[in-house]
């Protein structure tokens, strides 16, 4: 089943840009009043806090201390990070959330304000209490596509997605090779859906700038 959100409590769709991990093991012992924020987050509900520029210290120093990442840019709104073996390069954002950068992205759907890259996932996998996995399953059937933004809607957490314009546009699609693991329980299909990149880090993309 999709994780609750600490600050809302409704269900997390784990998405790239659109949910936040914050993990126990970042945490200091002189920081127990963070505890309470472990878990998983709407990036949109983390933001909304004033949890996020103390989440992107811990996190700072993870990848810089603890990872051997390397520091690229540092401003106020943003760290970026890189591991020098693989080259993948990371932005930990000041409101908490982590955004990665990569460098062969594809280009997504124009946005004001950035740029967009298109993640595509072979297999998303979406545990519900029916009949929700089967209402998805009868539209893939049907026309090959389900908009991720009606599996949001149907699962109560609209207000909760970030960027809305942008991720209206992201959807599941049929993979007749994931039916034979479908149940009334289970849905299984590929994903293909936007994220968001602020202006200022669009450089990074190297195929969107």
């Amino acid at each position: 089943m999709p994780p609750r959100c600490v600050g809302c409590g409704r269900p997390v769709l784990e998405l790239h840009g659109q949910y936040v991990q914050l993990g126990a093991y970042l945490l200091p012992d002189d920081a127990p009043d963070l505890a309470g924020g472990t878990g998983s987050w709407h990036a949109r509900c983390l933001a909304g806090t004033d949890l996020g520029p103390r989440w992107r210290v811990l996190l700072v120093r993870s990848y810089l201390a603890v990872r051997g990442y390397d520091l690229v840019q540092q401003s106020p709104h943003w760290t970026v990070v890189r591991n020098p073996r693989t080259g993948e390069t990371l932005a930990l954002l000041a409101d908490g959330a982590t955004l990665e950068l990569p460098a062969r992205a594809v280009p997504g759907p124009p946005v004001p304000g950035g740029a967009s890259y298109l993640v595509d996932e072979p297999m998303y996998v979406l545990e519900w209490d029916p009949p929700v996995p089967e209402e998805i399953q009868r539209g893939l059937r049907a026309t090959g596509t389900v908009a991720l933004a009606a599996v949001a809607d149907r699962l109560g957490i609209w207000p909760a997605v970030s960027h809305p314009d942008l991720f209206a546009t992201a959807a599941l699609h049929l993979d007749e090779e994931l039916v034979p693991d479908w149940s009334p329980r289970y849905v299984l299909a590929a994903a293909r859906y936007p994220v968001f990149v602020p202006e200022a880090l669009v450089g990074y993309l190297s195929r969107l700038s």
